[in-house]
C-alpha cells in the first residue's frame, strides 16, 4: 500500500504500524501462545483470546525501523526491562543510564501515533492538527526544542510510576505482563484535571498538558513522579495500584472476571 508516512511526509509504500511498540507484544507471545487474553472494562463482557495488538498503515519502512525503532523503541524497551543497571529502594526503582530526550520522545511518539491512528479504540485521543504536526517534528527531529527557549517538555510533561500491589494480590511477574493501552482520563471538575496515561512493563506513564499563566510557571512548574534530564539515572517511585485510581478500577475489574469467567 503506497501512500503519505505520516511521519517523513513521503508517499511510499507503507508498514502496519503499531501504537504500542511491537516489542512489547511480541515479548508476551513468546510463552508459545500467539494470543493475547483481552479484557474490556465492563462488567459483561468476557476475557477473550485477541491479537490486540492495535496496528495500522501509518510508516514507511525507513520510518519505522531506523527513527522509531533504531532510534526510541530499542533503547527504551533495554531501559523499561531491566538491560542496564538497576537499583532499589524503600521507596523507589533506580534506572541507570536514563537518555532523557529518547525516552521522553518514545512516550511522545505513542500519544502521536494514538492522535493520528483511525482505530476505534483511540477515537478518544485527538490533540489537533497544529499540535499533532508540532509532535511530529519532534519527533522526527529527535529534538524537544520549540524555539529558542522553550522546550516541548515546558508544556508535556510525563510521569512514571513502578506499579506494587501491597496486598499480594498481583506479583510482580503478573503487573509486568499488564498493558494497558493509551487512554484518556477527565476529571469531573477542573481542579481534576485530564491526563492521558498508558502501562507497560510494570510503569504506570502519565501525560500531563500544562495549565500554568506565564513564561516562568510553564518552565518551572513540575507533577509529582515527573521525569526530567537533570540526571543520567532516573528515580521512579513504587507506587500502588489503588492509589491510582483509573488503574485501582483497571484491576479490580480484571480479578472480578477472573473470579468469574475463570479465564484469565
Amino acid at each position: 500500500m503506497t501512500t503519505v508516512c505520516k511521519l517523513c511526509l513521503k508517499p511510499k509504500p507503507l508498514r502496519e504500524s503499531h501504537i504500542i511498540p511491537r516489542a512489547i507484544y511480541r515479548r508476551r507471545k513468546r510463552s508459545g501462545k500467539s494470543q493475547l487474553v483481552a479484557v474490556t472494562i465492563d462488567e459483561s463482557t468476557a476475557p477473550d483470546l485477541s491479537n490486540c495488538d492495535p496496528k495500522e498503515p501509518l510508516f514507511c519502512s525507513s520510518c519505522e525501523n531506523e527513527l522509531l525503532n533504531d532510534r526510541y523503541e530499542r533503547y527504551s524497551d533495554s531501559f523499561l526491562t531491566g538491560k542496564f543497571p538497576v537499583k532499589k529502594t524503600s521507596q523507589a526503582v533506580i534506572l541507570d543510564n536514563f537518555k532523557y530526550d529518547r525516552f521522553y520522545l518514545y512516550v511522545i511518539s505513542i500519544l502521536w501515533r494514538a492522535s493520528i491512528s483511525s482505530l476505534d479504540q483511540f477515537q478518544g485521543i485527538d490533540l489537533g492538527d497544529d499540535f499533532n504536526e508540532k509532535l511530529r517534528q519532534c519527533i522526527y527531529s529527535g529534538s524537544i526544542k520549540l524555539g529558542v527557549s522553550l522546550k516541548l517538555d515546558h508544556f508535556v510533561r510525563v510521569s512514571m510510576y513502578r506499579i506494587t500491589d501491597e496486598q499480594s494480590i498481583f506479583d510482580t511477574k503478573s503487573i509486568k505482563s499488564l498493558i494497558l493501552n493509551l487512554n484518556v482520563y477527565r476529571g469531573e471538575t477542573e481542579a481534576d484535571g485530564m491526563y492521558y496515561y498508558f502501562m507497560i512493563e510494570g510503569f504506570f506513564i502519565v501525560i500531563r498538558f500544562s495549565a500554568e499563566n506565564g513564561l516562568h510557571a510553564v518552565r518551572t512548574h513540575r507533577e509529582p513522579a515527573q521525569i526530567t534530564g537533570v540526571f543520567n539515572s532516573l528515580s521512579v517511585p513504587f507506587c500502588d495500584f489503588r492509589e491510582i485510581p483509573v488503574l485501582e478500577h483497571s484491576l479490580s475489574s480484571l480479578v472480578w472476571k477472573a473470579q468469574n469467567h475463570g479465564k484469565l
